[in-house]
């Protein structure tokens, strides 16, 4: 039980370090779909 609870603390930690990381270096959806060639129909 206490190995699972570890794993559970360490996915969560990764995940959170991931998604603050990513974003800091700009990996972040919004910025990489985002794109000024965009067609619009009219």
């Amino acid at each position: 039980m206490k190995t699972m609870l570890l794993a559970f603390c360490a996915v969560i930690g990764i995940a959170v370090i991931a998604y603050f990381g990513l974003h800091a270096v700009g990996f972040g959806a919004a910025e990489s779909t985002a794109s000024t060639a965009v067609r619009l129909p009219d």
